[in-house]
């Protein structure tokens, strides 16, 4: 008998759009991790919140960030090894925004700014729930970011320390968007996309 830690696993999203329900309901979205059995990630819970002019974040790899004025009520799915700021693997917002990522082989994970602290892909996951009303506006939000700080995981177990694929979705869109360090490309999946099964 084969057993399962020896398969090569992934993680994989899936998104559904209107298109492809009876009831035209999207947002639709579910994500697997690849990640050890041994592995918790309790869901966190947190209320929309309001911030103190000048307030500042600290991620995961000391990088220091500006707060916003208002982060929006979400909830995720966080790694037990994520600390401080704590950021997820996937989750939701209070305007139905998903984000989840998976792995994104790159020959460059480490040739963007060296060591200097950036934003981890679990951090960059919460960041965007709280900053984002549509999947539009996340895919903005999670560029910005990725242009201003990087991406990484450097502190994450090093079978996650990769670059990393993002899925943002709401109920009527789909995206995916690729970083590698600073750099990023996304993409917009309509019913052309999906050779028109919305899924």
């Amino acid at each position: 008998m084969l057993a399962l830690h020896h398969l090569a696993l992934a993680c994989d999203s899936l998104a559904v759009l209107p298109s492809a329900t009876a009831d035209g309901l999207g947002g639709l979205y579910a994500k697997n991790a690849d990640r050890s059995r041994n592995e918790a990630q309790p869901i966190a819970v947190h209320p929309r919140a309001n911030h103190k002019k000048g307030e500042e974040i600290t991620l995961d790899t000391d990088l220091k960030i500006p707060q916003v004025p208002v982060t929006y009520g979400h909830a995720g799915s966080r790694p037990n090894w994520a600390n401080r700021y704590g950021g997820y693997s996937e989750g939701v917002n209070e305007f139905g925004v998903g984000i989840g990522n998976e792995m994104f082989p790159s020959y460059s994970i480490k040739g963007d700014d060296g060591w200097k602290p950036q934003a981890e892909f679990t951090d960059l996951d919460r960041l965007v729930l709280e900053r984002s009303r549509t999947a539009a506006e996340a895919v903005s939000v999670l560029t910005s970011l990725i242009s201003a700080y990087g991406q990484t995981c450097r502190t994450c177990p090093e079978k996650a320390n990769y670059n990393s694929m993002f899925m943002v979705v709401d109920p009527i869109e789909a995206y995916s968007v690729m970083a590698v360090g600073h750099e990023w490309g996304w993409k917009r999946f309509d019913d052309a996309a999906t050779n028109g099964t919305g899924i």
